[in-house]
């Protein structure tokens, strides 16, 4: 199945990071301004002799040898070498932090993302946005028409909260863990698979979005892996996954549970986390 595209461009904001970096420059500035020692003066010359270093302090502007310091001296020789460092850290702080504050003032007036935001709910009815909200986006990816799989009249029935019915107990619990975290997904949404005997269709337990990137996930629940046969059958899937770029720990989300050990709470709580953490609720 192709993927539909729903935007020219996907969000770009440079803004919160912009911001992280504002603060953790301004904390570094005040951390060396005040770490000055102001009765240290010179320059170090390192030479390393063999397999240790000797030091030379350069006190006057044109003397390019320096004059020899004994071991005793080394710390001094050291605290001089960090100021130097620190003075053209400090500079150099202080460039970047005029930088990132031009740069975020621009984010937040002048950018692709302020422009597209500038327009209101009712007059992006009448456009075609290059851009789309969270929210615009989610609902175009979600009503996206598919055929799922049908169920059986001997399936059990399980409902999530949005009243979609699901095919076991731990399906219904990581269905409603993705809803309260506000992560759209497709259940059981078809996507092709290339074999060696040709292409498949498969459809993953849940197909999720990251809502903040657009990016997307398939997500597997295999919940008999005590039973030799299923196991088996799981791990061809599994390595017909990987062999068409759906890549554990990447874009494909992998849970299992067997007898005596079910799918735990606080272990669907960090998988959902490592996948979504900047959209959790």
């Amino acid at each position: 199945m192709m993927k539909k595209k729903f935007e020219y461009i996907p969000p770009f904001s440079l803004i919160p990071q912009l911001e992280n970096s504002e603060k953790s420059l301004i904390q570094l500035i005040k951390i060396k301004e005040n770490s000055n020692n102001a009765n240290l003066s010179g320059k170090i010359r390192v030479v390393r002799k063999n397999k240790t270093f000797q030091f030379y302090l350069i006190t006057k502007k044109y003397d390019k040898e320096g004059t020899y310091l004994p071991r005793k001296k080394d710390d001094f020789a050291k605290a001089l070498l960090q100021q130097e460092y620190d003075k053209k850290i400090l500079e150099a702080g202080k460039k970047e932090l005029h930088f990132l504050r031009k740069l975020t003032k621009f984010y937040k007036n002048s950018s692709l993302d302020a422009a597209n935001n500038k327009f209101t709910k009712s007059k992006r009815i009448f456009i075609e946005p290059v851009q789309l909200s969270n929210s615009e986006y989610a609902e175009k990816w979600q009503n996206v028409p598919y055929v799922k799989k049908p169920f059986y009249e001997t399936s059990s029935e399980f409902y999530t909260s949005k009243n979609e019915r699901v095919r076991s107990k731990s399906e219904l619990i990581i269905a409603n863990a993705l809803l309260q975290n506000n992560v759209p997904y497709r259940y059981e949404f078809p996507i092709e698979l290339k074999t060696e005997n040709g292409f498949i269709t498969v459809h993953p337990d849940f197909y999720c979005l990251n809502i903040n990137n657009r990016k997307e996930f398939c997500w597997e629940h295999f919940g008999m892996m005590n039973n030799d046969e299923y196991a088996a059958s799981a791990t061809a899937k599994l390595n017909a996954y990987i062999q068409n770029g759906w890549i554990p720990g990447k874009n494909l989300i992998i849970s299992m549970e067997a007898a005596g050990t079910p799918l735990q709470t606080k272990t669907l709580r960090k998988l959902i986390s490592s996948y979504f953490d900047d959209v959790l609720a």
